[in-house]
């Protein structure tokens, strides 16, 4: 499911920093390709959570803790696609006026987008801290040596992910106060383009990149849900 999750990003992704750069398309499909990725690496990182609470808690894993990290999981990430859906509904809506030569849609509506965005990413901070630091510990004590992880590499990569997450949260809240900071493209200046393509290169493709290469030895934890712990 992990390798599902990131394949699925990976291709929205791409499609997005390709026709944005090379073709024109309809305004709500460029909307879906920027947005829907966010939701899909909050469910990516969602299972690494889901991965790293497995280890910490063993013992009760299959008696309750999976199933109530199945439902929560679940329940995350429907408020998440629906506070995206919201977005892009009102995003495309608001697009649409401003082309129609109706005023825009409120100031706060933007506002909330990057709020919203900030939270998300203040949540995914807070749990990988959570868990991360837990399973940290177990390493450093020599308790869990099946990972094949050493202390340094696991340490070095959650800080690493830590610290991208939370400039992409701050990012979020100065949107907040200062909405024409935002990232945008411009159409001739290829220079703004680049720039912004390296930004959301920084935080979307080095955080999964680091998971995908710490966690490479460890099958389960590609299929997360469907593997069980390892032994």
């Amino acid at each position: 499911m992990f390798v599902v999750l990131a394949l699925v990003w990976f291709l929205m992704r791409f499609s997005f920093f390709f026709f944005i750069g090379f073709w024109q398309l309809h305004i709500f499909v460029s909307l879906c390709i920027y947005w829907i990725p966010v939701g899909l690496q909050f469910s990516t990182f969602l299972l690494l959570i889901h991965y790293l609470g497995s280890i910490y808690h063993k013992d009760s894993w299959e008696i309750h803790s999976r199933k109530i990290a199945w439902i929560w999981f679940c329940c995350a990430n429907l408020v998440v696609y629906g506070s995206i859906a919201a977005i892009l509904y009102v995003a495309y809506g608001s697009i649409r006026l401003q082309l129609l030569g109706e005023p825009p849609i409120p100031y706060w509506v933007d506002q909330s987008r990057a709020f919203f965005s900030a939270i998300v990413f203040l949540v995914l901070i807070f749990l990988l801290l959570l868990y991360g630091l837990r399973v940290q510990k177990l390493l450093g004590d020599g308790k869990i040596p099946h990972l094949h992880i050493s202390w340094l590499r696991f340490t070095l990569s959650l800080s690493l992910i830590v610290v991208i997450f939370l400039t992409r949260a701050i990012y979020g809240f100065v949107l907040f106060f200062k909405l024409d900071w935002a990232l945008t493209f411009v159409p001739g200046n290829w220079v703004l383009d680049l720039a912004v393509c390296s930004i959301l290169f920084f935080w979307e493709v080095v955080p999964t990149s680091l998971v995908l290469l710490l966690f490479w030895k460890i099958q389960s934890v590609f299929f997360i849900f469907i593997a069980d712990y390892p032994d």
